[in-house]
């Protein structure tokens, strides 16, 4: 999900509705960008200042991550990022910008089985590759080779460098966008992880499997765009 504003004139605003726009634009569109929802708002509301974002995160793809996860100890490492802190130890921090967030919350993500398969973050805004930093700290802290106190120092001390790796884009999505102008559009939206497969335990299996998985990745959010398609 993401949000861009188009200007239309007046005339054409009068005589087309969200279907027929949303069929003019895919129709001209790459195949891997899809429109899947529109409506009409004023032309001075900005599209940036948002309520939050959600991100999914498939820690699977991180090849730690442990075949059996303690899922009290997961939901404890979540814990420690939620609230306002200092993520300079995790992000890229641009020159100017302010390390501080807030995080809304931070939850385990089950798959259709109830197996935990990754994390689930909200905040407003976000840092430069925060959520994959955070999950690769997370995955750290599963397998056993971070206690939650070093990862609680991480952001309690952010003065000291701490790089605890970072997890490949592959695994994250954003899914969802709160924004007041679009009254709700897209939210309370689960994913559907039935199709989504275990990976094997060794590494070079772990590695002919990212194939699969980036497939199931697409298969997830390609069948989103056409229910949201299909439900405008």
């Amino acid at each position: 999900m993401n949000l861009a504003s188009i200007d239309l004139p007046e005339s054409v605003m009068s005589s087309v509705d969200g279907p027929v726009v949303i069929r003019a634009l895919n129709d001209r569109l790459p195949d891997d960008l899809v429109v899947w929802a529109a409506k009409k708002v004023p032309s001075t509301t900005p599209t940036r200042p948002v309520i939050s974002r959600k991100y999914y995160y498939r820690c699977e793809v991180i090849k730690t991550w442990p075949e059996s996860v303690d899922i009290d100890l997961l939901n404890k490492a979540c814990q420690v990022f939620v609230g306002t802190h200092d993520f300079t130890n995790l992000c890229r921090l641009e020159e100017g910008k302010e390390p501080t967030r807030t995080v809304i919350s931070c939850e385990p993500w089950l798959d259709d089985d109830n197996r935990p398969i990754g994390i689930c973050v909200v905040a407003k805004s976000f840092l430069w590759n925060q959520v994959r930093r955070m999950a690769s700290a997370i995955t750290g802290v599963v397998s056993g080779n971070y206690g939650l106190e070093f990862l609680a120092r991480s952001i309690e001390q952010p003065n000291i460098p701490v790089d605890m790796g970072m997890g490949t884009s592959g695994g994250l999505i954003l899914w969802e966008i709160n924004h007041s102008a679009l009254e709700g559009m897209g939210m309370g939206s689960v994913p559907d992880t039935r199709l989504f497969s275990k990976p094997p335990s060794s590494l070079r299996g772990h590695k002919n499997w990212m194939g699969l998985c980036n497939l199931e990745m697409s298969i997830l959010v390609n069948s989103e765009w056409i229910r949201g398609i299909d439900q405008f």
